[in-house]
């Protein structure tokens, strides 16, 4: 379990043979006024389950951040609340969120709420997502349904639709061999959502990783 209060998991341990620093944890809790600061590569496998509450927030890069990004895969529930995920690099490729829940079984549950701007990318195919925040999402999402209800608006990042994916915990493998990039998925909508759409769900079917939408039915 990983119980976070002030963390710089930059100094921790060494980069494997990919560049990138590997943790594993049975759940990832951020909670209090607890912050967990992301300053180099890192790529953190949960087996269980991810939340943020409270005041606390998770950051990637910022002061002396050597190429920071972060990949979070976990097939639990993933409830990112509190001041949620603050990403200094304002990339949202540098900080992704894989649902790795297999097909077959309950879907999981991923929550993007949180005060805070989210400038990220969740992939999820198998997973429901709700954006619940009011500091604005900007990114993309992709799951096998993706809800807005929050205040906040949505933003797809055009860049993402020519993005490689950075990092991985080791070369050519995945945390779950059965979510693939190219596993057909609902993706965020690629314009600012209108204000009267904010409680829709987004039906647009797509299969290729973070590309545009063709079409979107609210």
């Amino acid at each position: 379990t990983c119980g976070l209060g002030a963390l710089l998991l930059h100094q921790v341990n060494a980069a494997g043979a990919n560049g990138r620093y590997l943790y594993t944890c049975s759940s990832l809790s951020v909670g209090g006024s607890g912050k967990l600061n992301i300053t180099g590569p890192v790529d953190i496998i949960v087996t269980g389950n991810v939340s943020v509450g409270g005041s606390g927030y998770i950051a990637v890069g910022g002061g002396s951040a050597v190429n920071p990004s972060r990949n979070i895969y976990s097939p639990g529930t993933i409830d990112l609340g509190g001041s949620g995920m603050v990403n200094n690099t304002s990339l949202p490729i540098k900080a992704t969120i894989w649902g790795t829940n297999p097909s077959g079984g309950t879907a999981q549950t991923i929550t993007v709420g949180g005060s805070a701007a989210f400038y990220g990318t969740v992939y999820a195919p198998n997973g429901n997502i709700t954006v619940s925040g009011s500091g604005g999402t900007y990114g993309a999402l992709i799951g096998n349904t993706v809800t807005v209800s929050g205040s906040g608006d949505v933003h797809y990042d055009v860049q993402l639709a020519q993005a490689v994916s950075v990092g991985g915990p080791t070369p050519g493998r995945t945390p779950s061999s059965r979510v693939r990039k190219a596993a057909p998925a609902l993706s965020m909508v690629s314009r600012k959502m209108p204000s009267a759409s904010r409680s829709a769900t987004i039906f647009t079917r797509e299969s290729r990783w973070f590309s545009p939408p063709n079409r979107v039915a609210l």
